[in-house]
């Protein structure tokens, strides 16, 4: 089962004075922790995976919804999910890198890189061994 969590229902307005509820996941004091998925689209199994077994501990997972390895996609649309890959990042306070048996390619390598500039935790599914 999930674990047992708390909620904190705020208000946020939007314009002409409508009112939208907004619910927020907690660990006790701590709201639940934001954790982006990244690594390579070959691997969207470990990618459904993980972001499962995430959510079931209480996690609010982000990850990749477009898996294509690039296929079908041109420069402008490889660019902008490189885009949102890093706004994930932003969001994030955990980025868990999806590298079974250690596998990366650049791109992932650069994201971790950004992570870690960000002083964002960074997990893995297989430990590198220079880390």
């Amino acid at each position: 089962g999930l674990p047992e969590m708390s909620t904190h229902d705020g208000l946020a307005e939007k314009q002409k004075s409508n009112v939208v509820k907004i619910r927020v996941l907690h660990w006790g004091d701590k709201p639940a922790p934001i954790t982006c998925l990244i690594g390579s689209p070959r691997f969207k199994s470990e990618f459904d995976h993980v972001a499962r077994a995430l959510s079931q501990r209480g996690e609010i997972v982000m990850a990749p919804h477009i898996y294509s390895n690039g296929n079908g996609l041109d420069k402008e649309d490889t660019d902008l999910l490189h885009e949102l890959a890093l706004k994930r990042i932003e969001m994030a306070d955990i980025v868990f890198v999806i590298n079974p048996n250690n596998r990366t390619n650049d791109n992932v390598r650069n994201e971790i890189s950004y992570a870690k500039s960000l002083d964002r935790t960074v997990l893995y599914l297989d430990t590198p061994a220079d880390d």
